[in-house]
Protein backbone atom coordinates (compact mmCIF):
# COMPACT_ATOMS: atom_id res chain seq x y z
CA UNK A 1 0.00 0.00 0.00
CA UNK A 2 3.01 2.21 0.01
CA UNK A 3 2.74 2.69 -3.54
CA UNK A 4 -1.02 3.83 -3.34
CA UNK A 5 -0.39 6.41 -0.41
CA UNK A 6 2.70 8.30 -2.16
CA UNK A 7 2.47 8.02 -5.81
CA UNK A 8 -0.75 10.51 -5.22
CA UNK A 9 0.93 13.41 -4.89
CA UNK A 10 -0.21 16.96 -4.49
CA UNK A 11 -0.61 18.72 -8.07
CA UNK A 12 -4.36 20.09 -7.17
CA UNK A 13 -6.42 19.99 -3.70
CA UNK A 14 -9.87 20.46 -2.60
CA UNK A 15 -10.27 20.81 0.84
CA UNK A 16 -13.56 19.78 2.19
CA UNK A 17 -15.27 20.03 5.97
CA UNK A 18 -16.18 16.50 6.82
CA UNK A 19 -17.56 14.43 9.72
CA UNK A 20 -15.17 13.64 11.97
CA UNK A 21 -16.60 10.64 12.74
CA UNK A 22 -15.04 9.32 9.19
CA UNK A 23 -11.25 9.39 11.01
CA UNK A 24 -8.06 9.26 9.68
CA UNK A 25 -6.72 6.96 6.84
CA UNK A 26 -4.59 3.97 8.53
CA UNK A 27 -0.99 5.04 8.24
CA UNK A 28 1.98 2.60 6.96
CA UNK A 29 5.43 1.76 8.35
CA UNK A 30 7.16 4.69 7.03
CA UNK A 31 4.74 7.52 8.04
CA UNK A 32 3.50 8.28 11.56
CA UNK A 33 0.51 11.01 12.30
CA UNK A 34 2.08 14.35 13.56
CA UNK A 35 0.28 15.49 17.20
CA UNK A 36 0.51 18.72 18.81
CA UNK A 37 -1.12 19.96 21.51
CA UNK A 38 -1.89 23.78 21.76
CA UNK A 39 0.63 25.41 25.17
CA UNK A 40 -2.61 25.07 28.10
CA UNK A 41 -3.31 21.37 26.80
CA UNK A 42 -7.05 22.49 25.92
CA UNK A 43 -6.73 21.01 22.20
CA UNK A 44 -4.79 18.59 20.49
CA UNK A 45 -3.82 18.86 16.46
CA UNK A 46 -3.79 15.29 14.62
CA UNK A 47 -1.94 15.73 11.34
CA UNK A 48 -1.74 12.66 8.63
CA UNK A 49 -0.82 12.37 5.59
CA UNK A 50 -4.78 12.70 4.31
CA UNK A 51 -6.68 15.11 7.04
CA UNK A 52 -6.03 17.26 10.21
CA UNK A 53 -8.31 17.16 13.01
CA UNK A 54 -8.17 19.24 16.06
CA UNK A 55 -9.83 17.56 19.66
CA UNK A 56 -11.30 18.94 22.60
CA UNK A 57 -8.91 17.73 25.27
CA UNK A 58 -11.71 18.37 27.95
CA UNK A 59 -13.95 15.45 26.57
CA UNK A 60 -11.79 13.65 23.57
CA UNK A 61 -13.89 14.88 21.29
CA UNK A 62 -13.49 16.48 17.52
CA UNK A 63 -13.79 19.95 17.05
CA UNK A 64 -13.51 20.09 13.43
CA UNK A 65 -11.42 18.21 10.65
CA UNK A 66 -10.49 19.21 7.63
CA UNK A 67 -10.03 16.33 5.01
CA UNK A 68 -7.22 16.84 1.95
CA UNK A 69 -7.88 14.77 -0.74
CA UNK A 70 -6.99 14.65 -4.53
CA UNK A 71 -8.82 12.21 -6.81
CA UNK A 72 -9.61 10.11 -3.57
CA UNK A 73 -6.04 9.92 -2.00
CA UNK A 74 -4.05 11.83 0.17
CA UNK A 75 -3.12 15.75 -0.74
CA UNK A 76 0.43 15.99 1.25
CA UNK A 77 3.80 13.30 1.53
CA UNK A 78 4.43 11.72 4.75
CA UNK A 79 7.11 14.29 5.79
CA UNK A 80 4.57 16.80 6.27
CA UNK A 81 3.97 18.30 9.49
CA UNK A 82 2.98 21.93 11.32
CA UNK A 83 5.16 24.32 11.05
CA UNK A 84 3.35 26.68 12.94
CA UNK A 85 0.53 27.36 14.33
CA UNK A 86 -1.72 29.90 16.99
CA UNK A 87 -2.83 29.10 20.20
CA UNK A 88 -6.18 28.17 19.70
CA UNK A 89 -5.45 26.63 16.40
CA UNK A 90 -7.44 28.78 14.06
CA UNK A 91 -4.21 29.24 11.88
CA UNK A 92 -1.90 26.34 10.97
CA UNK A 93 0.87 26.12 8.66
CA UNK A 94 1.43 22.87 6.98
CA UNK A 95 4.99 21.93 5.33
CA UNK A 96 6.29 19.54 3.40
CA UNK A 97 10.03 18.46 2.79
CA UNK A 98 10.60 20.73 -0.24
CA UNK A 99 9.73 23.87 1.90
CA UNK A 100 6.22 23.97 0.38
CA UNK A 101 3.57 25.56 2.67
CA UNK A 102 -0.37 25.86 2.96
CA UNK A 103 -1.45 28.16 5.27
CA UNK A 104 -4.84 26.73 6.78
CA UNK A 105 -7.62 28.82 8.24
CA UNK A 106 -9.37 26.03 10.71
CA UNK A 107 -12.06 28.47 11.49
CA UNK A 108 -12.93 29.64 7.69
CA UNK A 109 -12.33 25.61 6.77
CA UNK A 110 -9.96 27.55 3.82
CA UNK A 111 -6.36 28.07 2.75
CA UNK A 112 -5.34 31.69 3.09
CA UNK A 113 -3.24 33.53 0.60
CA UNK A 114 -0.39 35.31 1.39
CA UNK A 115 2.19 38.11 0.18
CA UNK A 116 5.68 36.20 0.13
CA UNK A 117 8.86 35.84 -2.13
CA UNK A 118 8.27 32.31 -3.80
CA UNK A 119 12.14 32.65 -4.64
CA UNK A 120 13.04 32.60 -0.51
CA UNK A 121 12.81 29.25 1.90
CA UNK A 122 9.17 29.38 3.69
CA UNK A 123 8.76 27.90 7.21
CA UNK A 124 6.16 28.63 8.01
CA UNK A 125 4.42 31.56 10.22
CA UNK A 126 4.73 32.54 13.65
CA UNK A 127 2.13 32.77 16.03
CA UNK A 128 2.02 36.62 15.71
CA UNK A 129 0.67 35.62 11.92
CA UNK A 130 4.17 36.79 10.50
CA UNK A 131 5.91 34.75 7.55
CA UNK A 132 9.25 33.04 8.53
CA UNK A 133 11.70 33.18 5.47
CA UNK A 134 15.24 32.39 4.59
CA UNK A 135 16.86 34.27 1.65
CA UNK A 136 19.24 32.04 -0.22
CA UNK A 137 21.36 35.18 -1.52
CA UNK A 138 22.01 36.71 1.45
CA UNK A 139 21.99 33.72 3.59
CA UNK A 140 19.44 35.45 6.09
CA UNK A 141 16.71 34.37 8.29
CA UNK A 142 13.73 36.93 8.07
CA UNK A 143 10.11 38.02 9.69
CA UNK A 144 8.02 39.59 6.88
CA UNK A 145 6.18 42.15 9.19
CA UNK A 146 4.08 45.31 7.19
CA UNK A 147 5.52 44.80 3.98
CA UNK A 148 8.92 45.33 5.71
CA UNK A 149 11.80 41.79 6.45
CA UNK A 150 13.28 41.94 9.67
CA UNK A 151 16.41 40.24 9.96
CA UNK A 152 17.02 37.68 12.21
CA UNK A 153 19.90 36.62 11.84
CA UNK A 154 22.50 34.93 8.81
CA UNK A 155 23.21 31.74 8.61
CA UNK A 156 24.83 29.28 6.28
CA UNK A 157 21.85 27.06 4.85
CA UNK A 158 18.12 26.67 5.91
CA UNK A 159 18.27 23.69 7.84
CA UNK A 160 20.51 25.10 10.76
CA UNK A 161 17.83 26.89 12.09
CA UNK A 162 14.54 25.23 13.65
CA UNK A 163 11.04 26.81 14.50
CA UNK A 164 9.08 25.41 16.94
CA UNK A 165 5.89 24.54 15.72
CA UNK A 166 3.84 27.31 18.35
CA UNK A 167 5.76 30.09 16.23
CA UNK A 168 7.38 31.22 19.73
CA UNK A 169 10.57 30.02 19.68
CA UNK A 170 13.62 28.79 17.39
CA UNK A 171 16.99 27.59 17.86
CA UNK A 172 19.70 28.22 14.93
CA UNK A 173 23.18 27.81 14.95
CA UNK A 174 25.73 30.34 13.73
CA UNK A 175 29.26 28.68 12.89
CA UNK A 176 29.19 26.63 16.20
CA UNK A 177 27.18 28.52 18.53
CA UNK A 178 23.44 27.36 19.32
CA UNK A 179 21.27 30.66 19.65
CA UNK A 180 17.97 30.90 20.88
CA UNK A 181 14.92 33.42 19.08
CA UNK A 182 12.55 34.88 20.86
CA UNK A 183 9.72 35.66 18.76
CA UNK A 184 7.41 37.21 21.82
CA UNK A 185 10.33 39.56 22.33
CA UNK A 186 11.83 39.50 18.97
CA UNK A 187 15.20 38.83 20.79
CA UNK A 188 18.18 37.26 20.36
CA UNK A 189 20.10 35.32 22.80
CA UNK A 190 23.48 33.35 22.66
CA UNK A 191 23.63 29.61 23.83
CA UNK A 192 25.78 30.33 27.35
CA UNK A 193 28.05 27.07 26.08
CA UNK A 194 29.89 26.17 23.73
CA UNK A 195 28.97 22.82 22.91
CA UNK A 196 28.68 19.75 20.05
CA UNK A 197 25.42 21.70 18.46
CA UNK A 198 23.54 20.57 15.17
CA UNK A 199 19.93 21.47 14.29
CA UNK A 200 19.09 17.50 13.71
CA UNK A 201 19.93 16.55 17.20
CA UNK A 202 20.06 19.55 19.33
CA UNK A 203 16.11 20.43 19.25
CA UNK A 204 13.26 18.01 19.78
CA UNK A 205 9.68 19.22 18.58
CA UNK A 206 8.33 17.45 21.08
CA UNK A 207 10.39 19.22 23.79
CA UNK A 208 9.74 22.43 23.17
CA UNK A 209 11.61 23.96 26.42
CA UNK A 210 14.69 21.47 26.21
CA UNK A 211 17.50 21.17 24.19
CA UNK A 212 20.06 18.72 23.92
CA UNK A 213 24.06 18.45 23.16
CA UNK A 214 26.76 16.02 23.51
CA UNK A 215 29.41 16.32 26.06
CA UNK A 216 31.81 13.82 25.83
CA UNK A 217 29.88 10.62 25.97
CA UNK A 218 27.05 12.17 27.36
CA UNK A 219 24.00 13.59 26.37
CA UNK A 220 22.98 17.48 28.08
CA UNK A 221 19.88 18.31 28.51
CA UNK A 222 19.31 21.74 29.36
CA UNK A 223 16.03 23.25 30.53
CA UNK A 224 15.85 26.71 28.71
CA UNK A 225 12.84 27.95 31.27
CA UNK A 226 15.41 26.95 34.54
CA UNK A 227 18.94 26.53 33.00
CA UNK A 228 18.90 23.15 34.90
CA UNK A 229 20.82 20.48 33.28
CA UNK A 230 21.05 17.01 33.59
CA UNK A 231 24.27 14.65 32.06
CA UNK A 232 22.77 11.31 31.08
CA UNK A 233 24.97 8.47 29.22
CA UNK A 234 24.15 8.68 25.23
CA UNK A 235 23.51 4.69 25.75
CA UNK A 236 21.03 5.67 28.13
CA UNK A 237 17.22 5.04 26.78
CA UNK A 238 16.23 8.22 28.60
CA UNK A 239 18.48 10.65 26.73
CA UNK A 240 15.75 12.50 24.77
CA UNK A 241 13.32 12.02 27.29
CA UNK A 242 13.77 15.19 29.87
CA UNK A 243 13.43 14.57 33.51
CA UNK A 244 10.13 15.58 34.40
CA UNK A 245 9.24 12.03 32.33
CA UNK A 246 11.65 9.61 33.04
CA UNK A 247 9.72 7.84 36.03
CA UNK A 248 6.90 7.34 32.97
CA UNK A 249 9.75 6.33 30.78
CA UNK A 250 7.90 2.85 30.10
CA UNK A 251 5.07 4.30 28.85
CA UNK A 252 6.97 6.63 26.78
CA UNK A 253 9.43 3.68 25.07
CA UNK A 254 6.29 1.92 24.39
CA UNK A 255 4.96 4.94 21.98
CA UNK A 256 6.13 5.11 18.13
CA UNK A 257 5.95 9.39 19.36
CA UNK A 258 5.84 10.86 22.55
CA UNK A 259 5.38 14.67 23.14
CA UNK A 260 5.91 15.91 26.55
CA UNK A 261 4.03 19.60 27.51
CA UNK A 262 3.99 20.02 31.03
CA UNK A 263 1.59 18.02 33.25
CA UNK A 264 0.77 16.56 30.65
CA UNK A 265 2.66 14.09 27.57
CA UNK A 266 1.05 12.35 25.05
CA UNK A 267 2.06 9.14 23.20
CA UNK A 268 1.20 7.78 19.51
CA UNK A 269 0.54 4.62 19.73
CA UNK A 270 -1.30 1.35 17.94
CA UNK A 271 -4.81 1.43 18.69
CA UNK A 272 -5.44 -2.25 19.39
CA UNK A 273 -8.77 -2.44 19.37
CA UNK A 274 -9.09 -1.58 15.46
CA UNK A 275 -6.21 -4.20 14.24
CA UNK A 276 -7.59 -6.98 16.44
CA UNK A 277 -10.78 -7.40 13.40
CA UNK A 278 -8.04 -6.56 10.57
CA UNK A 279 -6.59 -9.45 8.43
CA UNK A 280 -2.40 -10.44 8.71
CA UNK A 281 -2.62 -8.93 5.33
CA UNK A 282 -3.03 -5.31 5.79
CA UNK A 283 0.50 -3.88 6.43
CA UNK A 284 -1.47 0.05 7.49
CA UNK A 285 -1.61 0.42 11.17
CA UNK A 286 -4.14 3.00 12.71
CA UNK A 287 -3.07 5.05 15.59
CA UNK A 288 -4.57 6.88 18.62
CA UNK A 289 -2.91 9.11 21.21
CA UNK A 290 -2.88 8.23 24.89
CA UNK A 291 -2.57 11.95 27.08
CA UNK A 292 -0.63 10.91 30.70
CA UNK A 293 -0.30 12.85 33.74
CA UNK A 294 3.23 13.65 34.19
CA UNK A 295 2.78 13.65 37.83
CA UNK A 296 1.49 10.43 38.04
CA UNK A 297 2.32 8.20 34.96
CA UNK A 298 -1.48 7.54 34.93
CA UNK A 299 -3.86 7.36 31.57
CA UNK A 300 -6.20 10.57 31.08
CA UNK A 301 -7.69 9.47 28.38
CA UNK A 302 -7.65 7.90 24.68
CA UNK A 303 -8.00 9.83 21.69
CA UNK A 304 -9.39 7.34 19.01
CA UNK A 305 -8.79 9.34 15.93
CA UNK A 306 -8.21 6.40 12.94
CA UNK A 307 -11.13 4.91 11.00
CA UNK A 308 -12.21 2.12 12.03
CA UNK A 309 -11.91 -1.27 10.49
CA UNK A 310 -14.57 -1.73 8.29
CA UNK A 311 -14.08 2.09 6.99
CA UNK A 312 -10.65 1.72 6.47
CA UNK A 313 -11.26 -1.92 4.27
CA UNK A 314 -13.47 -0.09 2.04
CA UNK A 315 -11.65 3.40 1.78
CA UNK A 316 -8.54 0.67 0.71
CA UNK A 317 -10.72 -1.03 -2.10
CA UNK A 318 -11.72 1.87 -3.25
CA UNK A 319 -8.35 3.61 -3.91
CA UNK A 320 -7.15 0.52 -5.08
CA UNK A 321 -10.10 0.32 -7.71
CA UNK A 322 -9.61 4.13 -8.61
CA UNK A 323 -5.99 3.59 -9.20
CA UNK A 324 -6.38 0.54 -11.42
CA UNK A 325 -9.12 2.56 -13.06
CA UNK A 326 -6.88 5.29 -13.60
CA UNK A 327 -3.93 3.44 -14.38
CA UNK A 328 -6.43 2.14 -17.07
CA UNK A 329 -7.09 5.52 -18.45
CA UNK A 330 -3.23 6.04 -18.36
CA UNK A 331 -2.38 3.06 -20.25
CA UNK A 332 -4.70 4.01 -22.97
CA UNK A 333 -3.58 7.83 -23.07
CA UNK A 334 0.07 6.03 -23.61
CA UNK A 335 -1.25 3.83 -26.16
CA UNK A 336 -3.48 7.24 -28.08
CA UNK A 337 0.04 8.86 -27.67
CA UNK A 338 2.16 6.66 -29.14
CA UNK A 339 -0.58 6.19 -32.40
CA UNK A 340 -0.48 10.41 -32.42
CA UNK A 341 3.35 10.41 -32.57
CA UNK A 342 3.39 7.47 -35.04
CA UNK A 343 0.39 9.36 -37.35
CA UNK A 344 2.42 12.59 -36.77
CA UNK A 345 5.87 11.08 -37.80
CA UNK A 346 4.12 9.58 -41.56
CA UNK A 347 2.41 12.70 -42.00
CA UNK A 348 5.46 14.41 -41.40
CA UNK A 349 7.43 11.96 -43.61
CA UNK A 350 4.37 12.40 -46.20
CA UNK A 351 5.19 16.04 -46.42
CA UNK A 352 8.98 16.61 -46.55
CA UNK A 353 8.94 13.95 -49.33
CA UNK A 354 6.91 16.39 -51.97
CA UNK A 355 10.19 18.63 -51.63
CA UNK A 356 13.04 17.70 -54.09
CA UNK A 357 16.16 19.93 -53.42
CA UNK A 358 16.49 22.91 -55.40
CA UNK A 359 20.04 24.21 -57.26
CA UNK A 360 20.77 27.73 -55.69
CA UNK A 361 23.31 28.47 -58.44
CA UNK A 362 21.04 28.90 -60.83
CA UNK A 363 18.42 31.42 -61.32
CA UNK A 364 14.69 30.31 -61.65
CA UNK A 365 11.79 30.97 -64.27
CA UNK A 366 9.03 30.97 -61.57
CA UNK A 367 6.46 30.62 -64.67
CA UNK A 368 7.89 27.35 -65.89
CA UNK A 369 8.19 25.68 -62.20
CA UNK A 370 5.82 22.40 -61.91
CA UNK A 371 4.60 21.93 -58.52
CA UNK A 372 3.22 19.33 -56.37
CA UNK A 373 -0.50 19.83 -54.80
CA UNK A 374 0.20 19.50 -50.87
CA UNK A 375 -3.05 21.42 -49.82
CA UNK A 376 -5.07 18.28 -48.68
CA UNK A 377 -1.73 16.90 -46.62
CA UNK A 378 -2.63 16.89 -42.82
CA UNK A 379 0.76 18.84 -42.04
CA UNK A 380 0.05 21.26 -44.75
CA UNK A 381 -3.11 22.21 -43.15
CA UNK A 382 -1.45 21.91 -39.65
CA UNK A 383 1.08 24.56 -40.87
CA UNK A 384 -0.98 26.75 -42.80
CA UNK A 385 -4.19 26.50 -41.45
CA UNK A 386 -6.81 27.74 -43.94
CA UNK A 387 -5.32 29.47 -47.44
CA UNK A 388 -7.58 30.61 -50.07
CA UNK A 389 -5.85 28.43 -52.72
CA UNK A 390 -4.36 25.50 -53.34
CA UNK A 391 -0.77 25.07 -51.85
CA UNK A 392 2.19 23.41 -54.24
CA UNK A 393 5.20 22.26 -53.12
CA UNK A 394 8.48 23.55 -55.35
CA UNK A 395 11.19 22.26 -53.80
CA UNK A 396 13.41 23.06 -50.32
CA UNK A 397 16.53 25.11 -51.37
CA UNK A 398 19.14 25.37 -47.88
CA UNK A 399 19.21 22.88 -45.33
CA UNK A 400 19.66 24.61 -41.86
CA UNK A 401 22.25 23.12 -39.06
CA UNK A 402 20.63 19.68 -39.84
CA UNK A 403 17.37 20.81 -37.49
CA UNK A 404 15.20 22.15 -40.24
CA UNK A 405 14.60 22.87 -44.11
CA UNK A 406 13.63 26.36 -46.02
CA UNK A 407 11.24 25.29 -48.17
CA UNK A 408 9.41 26.91 -51.26
CA UNK A 409 5.95 26.97 -52.25
CA UNK A 410 3.57 28.54 -54.13
CA UNK A 411 -0.19 29.34 -53.38
CA UNK A 412 -2.79 29.60 -56.29
CA UNK A 413 -5.62 31.30 -55.84
CA UNK A 414 -7.93 33.15 -58.83
CA UNK A 415 -6.46 36.12 -58.69
CA UNK A 416 -2.80 35.76 -58.09
CA UNK A 417 0.30 32.94 -56.97
CA UNK A 418 2.10 33.82 -53.69
CA UNK A 419 5.49 32.31 -53.47
CA UNK A 420 6.59 32.00 -49.98
CA UNK A 421 9.71 30.35 -48.23
CA UNK A 422 8.96 28.25 -44.86
CA UNK A 423 11.06 27.59 -42.58
CA UNK A 424 10.04 24.01 -41.19
CA UNK A 425 11.41 21.90 -38.50
CA UNK A 426 12.63 18.30 -39.27
CA UNK A 427 9.89 16.98 -36.32
CA UNK A 428 7.47 19.50 -38.70
CA UNK A 429 6.87 22.72 -36.87
CA UNK A 430 6.59 26.19 -38.22
CA UNK A 431 9.46 28.19 -37.38
CA UNK A 432 8.51 30.74 -39.57
CA UNK A 433 8.05 32.34 -43.35
CA UNK A 434 9.21 34.99 -45.21
CA UNK A 435 6.79 36.35 -48.06
CA UNK A 436 8.74 36.93 -51.08
CA UNK A 437 6.37 37.84 -54.26
CA UNK A 438 2.84 37.96 -55.52
CA UNK A 439 2.34 37.49 -59.29
CA UNK A 440 -1.00 38.16 -60.96
CA UNK A 441 -3.47 36.04 -62.64
CA UNK A 442 -5.04 37.52 -65.79
CA UNK A 443 -7.35 35.67 -67.78
CA UNK A 444 -6.73 32.18 -66.21
CA UNK A 445 -2.73 33.14 -66.90
CA UNK A 446 0.37 34.21 -65.36
CA UNK A 447 0.34 38.25 -65.50
CA UNK A 448 3.92 39.01 -64.69
CA UNK A 449 7.41 37.28 -65.88
CA UNK A 450 9.18 36.73 -62.98
CA UNK A 451 12.29 35.04 -61.47
CA UNK A 452 14.11 33.93 -58.20
CA UNK A 453 17.82 33.80 -57.45
CA UNK A 454 19.65 33.48 -54.47
CA UNK A 455 23.38 34.65 -53.02
CA UNK A 456 24.53 32.61 -50.32
CA UNK A 457 27.70 34.64 -48.04
CA UNK A 458 28.82 32.34 -45.10
CA UNK A 459 25.65 32.20 -42.52
CA UNK A 460 23.76 34.77 -44.79
CA UNK A 461 21.26 33.59 -47.09
CA UNK A 462 19.25 36.21 -49.69
CA UNK A 463 16.50 35.28 -51.98
CA UNK A 464 16.04 37.70 -54.86
CA UNK A 465 13.07 38.36 -57.51
CA UNK A 466 12.58 39.87 -60.47
CA UNK A 467 8.78 40.70 -61.57
CA UNK A 468 7.75 42.11 -65.12
CA UNK A 469 4.33 43.08 -65.59
CA UNK A 470 3.19 41.88 -68.75
CA UNK A 471 0.85 44.76 -69.24
CA UNK A 472 2.76 47.52 -68.39
CA UNK A 473 6.33 46.46 -68.89
CA UNK A 474 7.49 47.49 -65.50
CA UNK A 475 9.58 45.70 -63.68
CA UNK A 476 10.45 45.01 -60.16
CA UNK A 477 12.89 43.76 -58.20
CA UNK A 478 13.61 43.30 -54.15
CA UNK A 479 16.45 40.77 -52.11
CA UNK A 480 14.59 39.44 -49.06
CA UNK A 481 17.03 37.96 -46.22
CA UNK A 482 16.48 34.24 -45.33
CA UNK A 483 19.14 33.15 -42.61
CA UNK A 484 18.77 30.33 -40.85
CA UNK A 485 19.53 32.39 -37.67
CA UNK A 486 17.49 35.17 -38.87
CA UNK A 487 14.67 36.18 -37.57
CA UNK A 488 11.20 34.99 -39.09
CA UNK A 489 7.86 35.92 -39.26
Amino acid sequence: MKTILTTLFFIAFMLFFVNAQDGHYWQNGTGLPKILPNSDNSKLAVLTYDRLTIFDLKNGQPLTTHNFVYNNGPLFDQGTRISSNTDDFNFLTIQNTKGSWWHLNTYKNSFDKLNYNKTHFIYGLDYKNRVIAYDYKSKEVYIQENGENKIIDTIDKPADIYIFPQGRTAYYLKGKRLYYYNFTTDTTEKFPKNANFSTGNTVHSSMPNWIFYKMGHNIVQHNILTNDEELIPESNQKKFFPKPYHKCIKNLVQSKRALGNGKFFYALQVDTTLTMSAPETIKEKPYMVVQYNTETCQKEQDIHFSMNTEAFLAKQSQIIADLEAKKVEEEAKKSQAALDAKKADQDIKEFFMNFSQISTNNEIDMGSVQGRNISNLALTKKLLGNVNGQVHAIGWIKDCYGESKLLLIAINSNNNTDFRILRISNKGQNWGHKHIVSVPIVNGKIGAYTSISFQEFGNLFYVKYTKKDIRTNKTTSNKIEAHCGGKWN
